[in-house]
């Protein structure tokens, strides 16, 4: 019996407790841009509410992605169609850079990004050189300093079938036989099912 009696007397407190932090205590907005505000290689703009720090990165087409450096949290990036790219170093200053795709710079959007153990940084996205007649494809930008600059430029995928639509990304952060295995799946217009691709030698081939 006072098994069951201590363990009402838990329920009880662990309500109480939950029902004090519901949440309401962390409301939170994003920041209204001032008009005609467009960032172009210069800091966000921060403005705190209820004691949190909100960082508005400007506006596009929305489907946003962040990751973050496993070697050291501060340092993460954001992504947003149809390209624009944010990074910190800090975890405060978000700066806007330009990875261009190099080849594959027609870019169609529904970026993702995926670091190794390692911290280098995999920016994956959708490409066509002609929306309309293709052929498709997803491109790979490799960066080693947090995205500040770009080394690589990679084609993981090409079709003439129709649009590969959001591509996702993997990559094996464990010491095991598959540490910096890269896996990218994606929707592939024009057949059924998905497409899988990966790569062992840190994007090079697929």
């Amino acid at each position: 019996m006072k098994k069951v009696i201590y363990f009402l007397i838990f329920l009880l407190i662990s309500n109480f407790v939950l029902a004090q932090n519901s949440g309401v205590d962390y409301l939170s907005s994003v920041k209204i841009p001032p008009p005609g505000y467009t960032p172009q290689g210069d800091n966000s703009t921060i403005v705190t509410i209820n004691g949190f720090d909100n960082y508005f990165l400007g506006n596009d087409f929305g489907e946003p992605y962040i990751a973050v450096n496993p070697t050291d949290p501060k340092k993460q990036v954001c992504a947003y169609n149809t390209n624009s790219f944010y990074c910190t170093q800090n975890g405060i200053d978000w700066v806007r850079t330009y990875p261009t795709f190099g080849p594959y710079q027609q870019v169609l959007g529904d970026p993702v990004m995926a670091y190794n153990k390692e911290g280098v940084l995999f920016y994956v996205t959708l490409y066509s050189p002609n929306l309309s007649s293709g052929p498709w494809g997803i491109a790979v930008a490799k960066s080693t300093d947090n995205g500040v600059t770009w080394s690589n430029y990679y084609q993981a995928h090409q079709t003439t079938l129709q649009l590969a639509d959001k591509e996702w990304v993997a990559i094996d952060q464990t010491n095991g036989p598959y540490s910096g295995n890269i896996y990218i799946g994606w929707r592939q217009y024009g057949t059924t099912g998905m497409g899988f691709i990966r790569s062992i030698d840190q994007g090079a081939t697929w």
